[in-house]
C-alpha cells in the first residue's frame, strides 16, 4: 500500500522513504522524498549542497541495484520471526504478533538478568509494571541460542 500515486492529487503530500529499515542499512543515513514537482523545486531551495557523503551514495546505488539480495533477507527475517515466535510460545511466554524484524514478549524480570550474564541481549521496556521485551530476529543459530537460554532457565 501505497500514497505514492496521490503526490499529484495532492499538492502539499510528501512520501519519505528511508533505507534503514527495508534494506537494512541505517549506519548510511539515506533515503529520500517523493512528491510533485513544485514542492520538491521548494525543498531543494532549502537543501545543503552535497548533504550525503560518496560512501552513502555508492552503498545506496548498491542496494537499489541489488534488490534481490535484500528482498532474499526479508525472506529470512520472516521465516526466523516465525520460528523465534513459535519457540517463544511454546515456553510459555506471552508473545505478541509481529510484522517487523523483531518480537515482543512478556518475560519474568530475572530473565532479563540471566541473559544477560550470557551476553544475550534484548530490549527492555516496563509498561504499568509489566515487563516487555523487544527481541531482534537474528540468525538461525542466534535464535536457537537464545532460545536454548530461554528453555534451561525455565528448567
Amino acid at each position: 500500500i501505497s500514497v505514492i500515486p496521490l503526490i499529484n492529487k495532492y499538492n502539499h503530500l510528501i512520501v519519505l522513504r528511508t533505507f534503514s529499515k527495508a534494506y537494512a542499512l541505517a549506519g548510511i543515513r539515506v533515503g529520500y522524498a517523493i512528491s510533485c514537482e513544485e514542492l520538491i523545486d521548494l525543498i531543494n531551495t532549502v537543501k545543503v549542497p552535497y548533504n550525503l557523503n560518496m560512501f552513502s551514495q555508492l552503498v545506496a546505488t548498491w542496494a537499489i541495484e541489488h534488490k534481490e539480495v535484500f528482498k532474499e533477507n526479508a525472506r529470512k527475517i520472516i521465516a526466523e520471526r516465525k520460528i523465534l515466535y513459535e519457540g517463544l510460545k511454546s515456553l510459555g511466554f506471552k508473545t505478541y504478533p509481529s510484522e517487523a524484524n523483531f518480537i515482543w514478549v512478556e518475560l519474568p524480570d530475572r530473565y532479563f538478568d540471566l541473559l544477560i550474564q550470557r551476553k544475550i541481549y534484548i530490549r527492555k521496556m516496563v509498561i504499568e509494571d509489566r515487563n516487555y521485551y523487544r527481541i531482534s530476529i537474528g540468525t538461525p543459530e542466534e535464535n536457537e541460542i537464545l532460545l536454548t537460554a530461554l528453555k534451561e532457565m525455565k528448567a
